[in-house]
């Protein structure tokens, strides 16, 4: 008899959830680094994609911008400490309104 956590590992894969299911860990994990690194009160900051190993970052304004971009390679670093190298490569910035 099959264990029950194989057939779900097998069904999230046929499916393919569990590479919704991690993306979705990588954003939580991303917004709270984030959050964490630069000490921001409020949505200026906001991890909302993770795309074939780019991280997509938006930023409420230019300047919020610039710090991410001082701050990406200890996010890269701690994500790949956490998640493992070649889950997050590289992190594109974008300004946008955040929601």
């Amino acid at each position: 008899m099959e264990k029950f956590s194989d057939i779900i590992k097998v069904r999230l894969g046929t499916h393919g959830l569990s590479a919704s299911a991690r993306a979705a860990e990588v954003l939580h994990a991303s917004n709270q680094l984030l959050t964490s690194l630069l000490k921001a009160d409020g949505p200026a900051v906001k991890a909302y994609r993770l795309h074939q190993g780019v991280l997509y970052i938006a930023a409420e304004n230019p300047s919020w911008s610039q710090e991410v971009w001082a701050i990406q390679r200890s996010v890269l670093g701690n994500l790949t400490k956490r998640f493992g190298k070649g889950v997050v490569k590289k992190i594109q910035i974008k300004s946008l309104t955040i929601k």
